[in-house]
């Protein structure tokens, strides 16, 4: 658990003694738990210690005169109202910030821990599974934080490379999800998942044939991957290569023959290259897949093209552009 997100005083704890001088502890050091100790002492325990010690200080006389200014990681300060300070004061002061320290280092999960339940705040492992948890959250910062912590003691540690660029490319931070995914790959070029995440923010910044070198890269060493042969088709059709999407589609089809899209979007580059004839047929074959899949969305479109593209064929230069 955090200094900053831990709430001392909830409203309750002051208005319960509203007659009473407060404890006023003024706290801010980010990230306070990972340096103050590795204590490892339930947070229940210490909210529970918290809660008597604030009782005692708040409503034992002498002991409410007291005002405590506590700064984590810069200074004490005790702060008087009154002339005469008791030993038990002090001691109860003392006590009373050692438990903000043990309640900040608490096993709520957040500090990482190895199998021997001693803290690991440098495994890379624990930090890299940490921060896919934060991601999943969209605490984005945080889990950029954690990895960085991982690389810092284990900069070769290639998953952690990897969730950062998976990270900043969720983030849509894409001149950083490129870096990270390049540092991935320069430690293990063969790394699939890298390649991926790479053409898919390089797809996304409408780099087209950036995204078009990684998936051939992916393909070399996955030649029956249809999908990625579809995700390339599709690169080469956004910037209008008709011959490189059909030739890709192709290659779909002939890993999966039932793959009813494929049929769909070379019927689309067909007709684009107005080869009507093989345009129809690939319509037609998406249209009997459907049925044998009683795909009716697949029929829909199939039937819908069909008729745009019969309806172009006949079409004139001018008419057709």
């Amino acid at each position: 658990m955090r200094l900053e997100n831990f709430q001392l005083f909830k409203a309750g704890n002051i208005t319960r003694y509203p007659d009473r001088r407060k404890v006023f502890l003024v706290i801010y050091r980010k990230n306070a738990c990972e340096k103050a100790c590795g204590s490892g002492i339930s947070s229940e325990i210490c909210k529970v210690i918290w809660e008597v010690l604030i009782y005692i200080c708040i409503s034992i006389p002498f002991v409410s005169n007291l005002s405590i200014q506590y700064t984590f990681g810069k200074n004490l300060g005790y702060y008087l109202s009154e002339p005469i300070v008791t030993k038990f004061a002090i001691f109860s002061s003392v006590v009373l910030c050692l438990c903000l320290t043990l309640t900040a280092c608490g096993g709520d999960g957040d500090t990482p821990e190895n199998a021997s339940g001693t803290v690991s705040a440098t495994d890379p492992e624990t930090l890299t599974q940490k921060a896919v948890k934060k991601q999943e959250i969209g605490a984005f910062e945080e889990a950029v934080e954690l990895l960085d912590l991982a690389l810092s003691t284990h900069p070769q540690y290639l998953p952690a490379h990897v969730r950062m660029g998976h990270v900043y490319r969720e983030w849509d931070r894409r001149k950083e999800a490129i870096r990270a995914y390049e540092q991935a790959l320069a430690i293990d070029s063969g790394n699939v998942e890298s390649r991926l995440g790479l053409a898919e923010v390089y797809s996304k910044m409408n780099r087209n044939d950036m995204a078009i070198r990684e998936y051939l890269k992916i393909a070399e060493t996955r030649p029956d991957d249809s999908e990625i042969q579809f995700k390339t088709a599709l690169e080469y059709w956004y910037i209008q290569n008709l011959d490189g999407a059909a030739r890709h589609y192709n290659k779909v089809i002939d890993i999966s023959p039932g793959h009813v899209q494929a049929h769909l979007n070379l019927a689309s580059v067909y007709e684009k290259m107005k080869e009507w004839d093989r345009a129809i047929e690939e319509i037609e074959i998406a249209q009997r897949i459907g049925r044998e899949n009683n795909d009716e969305y697949a029929i829909s479109i199939a039937e819908k093209k069909l008729g745009f593209i019969k309806g172009r064929m006949n079409l004139s230069k001018e008419e057709f552009n």
